[in-house]
Order: C-alpha cells, then sequence, then structure tokens
C-alpha cells in the first residue's frame, strides 16, 4: 500500500516513499525508461458492511521518464518530488471526509443520498457530496446534523430502513416472499454458525480494529470450509449410513441456500418498507419525504 498502512477512515493517509523508490528501483536495474506510476483510488461506502458499495478509480498517471534528470541530480530530493505528485493525484480518486468527527454524521448521510441510485457515475457523485460537506461552514453541519437526526427519528417511528416512495409493494411479490420465507430460515440456521464464530473471534484476537474486515474475509472462508465439509459429513451420515455418495446432496444444497439467502434478505427488506410505506397517510409520508429533501438541499455544491 503506497500509504504505508491500512485505514477505515474515508481519508487517503500521507503517501510512503516506497512506490518511488520502487520505480526509481526498477529504472537503476533494467535502464527502462518507459515506466508509468497509476493513482489508483478504491472507495468503499462502509468498509464494516458486507456487500457494501466498491467505487474504483484510475487517474492520471506520472511517467518516470519526467523524473529522470532531476533524479541523476539529486535522487532524494526527486523521490520527495514523486511522492509528492502522487500524492496528489490519488487524492482527486479518493473520497476524503476532512473532520475525524464529520465522519459520524457524514457516512450515514451519503447512504442516504446513494439509495436508489445506479452505478453509472457513483464515485463522480461521491467526490461531489463529500466537497460540499468539507465546505460547509459550522453551523451547516451543526444545521444538517439535526436535519440528519429528525429524519432517522421519522424513519424510526414509521418502522421503516429507508423511504424509496417507488418501492413495489404488491401483493404477488408478499405471497413470493412468504413462500420463501421457510428456505431462508434454513439458509441462515446452516449458514449463520460460521459467520458469527468468526466475527465473535476476530473482536477477540485482533487487537487493531483496521484489520478487521480483511482478516475477518480470509478466516471466515477457512472456517466456513471446515464447517462446510464437517457438516457434509455429517448429512451423509445420517442420510446414507456412510454411504458418501448422499455427500452430493448437501454439497449442491448448502451453497445455493446461502447465496438464496442474500438477496432474498434484501428483497424482503425493500418490499417490507414499500408496504408499510404505502399503508402510511398521506401527510405522513409527506413528512418523511420533506425531511429527506432537506438532506439533499444540504449535499447541494453551492455557486
Amino acid at each position: 500500500m503506497a500509504e504505508g498502512g491500512n485505514s477505515e477512515r474515508k481519508r487517503l493517509l500521507p503517501l510512503q516513499k516506497g512506490a518511488a523508490r520502487l520505480a526509481f528501483g526498477a529504472y537503476e536495474a533494467t535502464g527502462v525508461e518507459d515506466l508509468a506510476l497509476v493513482p489508483y483510488g478504491v472507495n468503499y461506502s462502509n468498509v464494516w458492511r458486507f456487500r457494501s458499495v466498491a467505487m474504483y478509480s484510475f487517474g492520471e498517471p506520472l511517467f518516470l521518464k519526467d523524473y529522470l534528470d532531476a533524479y541523476r541530480e539529486d535522487p532524494r530530493k526527486t523521490v520527495v518530488q514523486l511522492t509528492h505528485d502522487l500524492e496528489r493525484n490519488m487524492r482527486r480518486e479518493v473520497v476524503q471526509i476532512d473532520g475525524d468527527e464529520d465522519e459520524v454524521w457524514a457516512n450515514p448521510l451519503l447512504d442516504i443520498a446513494r439509495e436508489g441510485e445506479g452505478e453509472t457515475g457513483a464515485l463522480d457523485r461521491e467526490l461531489a457530496r463529500v466537497r460540499r460537506i468539507n465546505s460547509m461552514t459550522s453551523e451547516e453541519k451543526e444545521a444538517c446534523q439535526r436535519a440528519l437526526e429528525r429524519y432517522k427519528k421519522l424513519l424510526s417511528e414509521a418502522g421503516l430502513r429507508r423511504f424509496d416512495p417507488h418501492g413495489k409493494a404488491d401483493l404477488l411479490s408478499g405471497i413470493g416472499y412468504l413462500a420463501g420465507f421457510l428456505p431462508f430460515c434454513l439458509a441462515w440456521l446452516l449458514n449463520a454458525p460460521p459467520l458469527l464464530f468468526t466475527h465473535w473471534l476476530i473482536r477477540k484476537l485482533v487487537p487493531s480494529p483496521v484489520f478487521f474486515p480483511s482478516i475477518r474475509l480470509t478466516a471466515g472462508i477457512f472456517i466456513w470450509l471446515g464447517y462446510f465439509i464437517a457438516l457434509s459429513a455429517l448429512s451423509a451420515v445420517a442420510l446414507a449410513k456412510a454411504d458418501f455418495s448422499a455427500l452430493i446432496l448437501p454439497f449442491i444444497l448448502f451453497p445455493l441456500l446461502g447465496y438464496y439467502s442474500l438477496p432474498f434478505f434484501e428483497g424482503f427488506a425493500n418490499w417490507l418498507d414499500a408496504w408499510r410505506l404505502h399503508q402510511m397517510d398521506a401527510e405522513k409520508r409527506e413528512e418523511i419525504g420533506s425531511a429527506r429533501e432537506e438532506l439533499f438541499f444540504f449535499l447541494e455544491e453551492k455557486k
């Protein structure tokens, strides 16, 4: 990592000199001048949330040959200059919330603004909104936080996770979700134990929260595989008296049920929100919608 470390915050840490030294080292080792350093931004909507949005962006490349004359005269100074230029180009590709205290309310605000939007142009919209957040005065930030708390309170009182006036709450979909609820429960019961155990284990053993997501993913894969093999073996014994040809059944159903549970849960939660919203009286629905529009007013870039 060019930053020399990892951070869960929406912020680019100061770049270390390693990337520049590697580039000049490659030139000294091979004599090849046609090398480029390409800034690459990876932005997550929420690094802690499973299946959160990831936004990728490539920035303007820096060509090593533009620095070689200066490097031959003063290698140390040129390494610093290249690192500085690389950091400048990377900042254009990274979502950066300047204030530590602002992340507490800015992240849920960005989540709300992102609801219902497509992937096209997602990073450009995110960067524009963060620029607006960073440019807010202290009075604007306080007013925005009050509006956010009011909107969240209205959602909570209505039993909603999100406000989507265009959500579908048709009866046929409801019957489909009702019919699929039992397989979902089975899928959750089968797949939840290794995931919950991994989460508990990482919290106990990993000292720094910075590494939770990556270690949890790696450890979770191996723990889930071990659990899967053990459960499949037990299923074979139970189903066919140790006839391991019966392993085919759990090997097919177990992963499929796990994958099935993800879109089912998200789809059912969205349908339930839409159903509750459509059952709500018009005055309350308008109040929640107005509170949401107020948040978007704060995110509009001032001209």
